[in-house]
């Protein structure tokens, strides 16, 4: 399942792209552990009790967006390590909302679809610090469709609308939408903090591949400073860092295989594989490819080895990881799970997941002291056995008193000084004590038979 594809390097229509293997090896237990956190729970709300959630996009401080829904409808929402969980509104009409990125300012993008009277409408939306959405603006004339997928820290937006039945690669900056001028159908996945732009061409695309896109594969390009490169049949580009390295799918045979490009050269992580997000150390998320998502599990790729995230978590807490869609660079990990003491009817319900590496969540124990201190000297050095004798006599007075001498008399004779005290030995050196080292849409998750849609492409 893991075993990279061999590939030789291939002449494409990107100068200077060659596809490389990657000889990762499957780790079946990784060095440190995570603790996990069940991110919303829509079960806990009457209402939608029927309902499964997916994290989509994690910021700095840990702060997550996602998507919670069922077949009919679906809600966006945002979750912070300090708040719980806000659910995010949507705007008048919206009957299908997403939460797709969310950036270091806890600002939440996303889109929502609805029908206006016989129109089918909807906008790219953005969340600021409380629940009402903002409307990105969609094309002056002929747009009735946008969808916003990511947002960097100076917050410019990426995603797609519908032009005249055509939809468009977009970048929204200073709220005014502009068309990134790739060639053919097209839409904007991710931007980092120097406003370089990924996203995808399409051979064919109507409504539905803005929503929900992973049945038709894309062809990925990089948009920079209004110079764009084109990956080709290469790579489907999904998501991007700020040393501008690019993750995402490649083929690789009769399969798919996660994949990263860099600097010109694209290598494959494996067969049946599928990247969805990368931080900025070059960590790769993502999961195993099935046609069941039972089958699924969910990957990291670090240091050289690909991990199945179930193997960092306790099995007796229950937990199921099938599928990791982002990561930020202190190493948390968001996406779908099967979660513990969840009561699925008939398909199983997956939540939102966050995963915390165990050395932010708790502090390393630090280093035991020795269990014996130092001995002391058994015995402290003996003092001089006999202090200098006095005379044994006291002289004798004279008989006469003694004539004056001519010249005053010589001082006695200055004493033996004593003898120095041993110095006592120093105290045992205590050890210093040792410092702790110290993301068209990845949506919904399959929320019912037969619907599927993700920020992410999924296939």
């Amino acid at each position: 399942m893991f075993a990279p594809t061999s590939l030789t390097k291939l002449s494409t229509a990107v100068v200077g792209t060659a596809i490389a293997t990657l000889a990762f090896s499957p780790s079946s237990r990784a060095a440190s552990l995570y603790t996990p956190t069940l991110v919303f729970d829509p079960s806990s709300n009457p209402s939608l009790s029927s309902f499964s959630s997916l994290a989509n996009d994690i910021n700095e401080a840990g702060e997550v967006v996602g998507t919670y829904g069922s077949i009919v409808s679906s809600g966006a929402f945002r979750w912070s390590p300090t708040t719980g969980t806000q659910l995010l509104n949507a705007p008048s009409g919206g009957q299908i909302v997403v939460g797709n990125a969310i950036n270091d300012a806890g600002i939440a993008v996303g889109s929502s679809i609805g029908s206006m009277g016989f129109t089918l409408q909807g906008y790219g939306l953005s969340w600021w610090s409380g629940v009402q959405p903002q409307l990105l603006p969609n094309f002056p004339s002929g747009g009735n469709v946008a969808n916003a997928m990511d947002i960097n820290s100076r917050g410019q937006i990426v995603g797609s609308a519908i032009l005249n039945n055509s939809s468009r690669a977009v970048l929204w900056d200073n709220n005014q939408i502009l068309d990134l001028g790739v060639t053919g159908q097209a839409a904007a996945i991710a931007i980092n903090e120097s406003g370089w732009v990924i996203g995808n061409t399409y051979n064919n695309v109507g409504f539905g591949d803005l929503f929900n896109p992973g049945s038709n594969p894309g062809k990925g390009f990089l948009w920079k400073n209004g110079q764009i490169t084109n990956f080709g049949n290469l790579m489907e580009a999904i998501d991007l860092n700020d040393r501008g390295q690019i993750v995402g799918t490649s083929k690789c045979g009769n399969s798919t295989c996660a994949s990263i490009w860099d600097n010109g050269t694209i290598t494959q992580f494996g067969a049946n594989t599928l990247a969805r997000g990368i931080n900025n150390l070059g960590w790769v998320v993502g999961s195993t490819k099935a046609d069941n998502i039972t089958q699924q599990r969910a990957l990291l790729w670090k240091d050289g080895n690909a991990i199945d995230l179930n193997t960092l978590v306790d099995p007796s807490l229950g937990w199921t990881f099938y599928e990791a869609t982002a990561i930020n660079d202190k190493g948390q990990i968001v996406g779908k799970a099967y979660a513990p003491n969840s009561s699925p009817v008939g398909w199983p319900h997956t939540y939102a997941f966050l995963l915390t590496p165990i050395e932010q969540s708790t502090p390393p124990t630090p280093p035991t002291p020795p269990v014996t201190p130092p001995s002391p000297p058994v015995t402290p050095p003996s003092p001089p056995v006999t202090p200098p004798s006095p005379p044994v006599t006291p002289p004798t007075p004279p008989v006469a008193p003694p004539t004056p001498p001519v010249t005053p008399p010589t001082p006695p004779v200055t004493p033996p000084t004593p003898p120095t005290p041993p110095i006592p030995p120093s105290p045992p050196v205590t050890p210093p004590t040792q410092v702790p080292e110290p993301s068209l849409l990845l949506g919904l998750a399959a929320m019912g038979a037969g619907f599927s849609c993700y920020r992410r492409y999924n296939r």
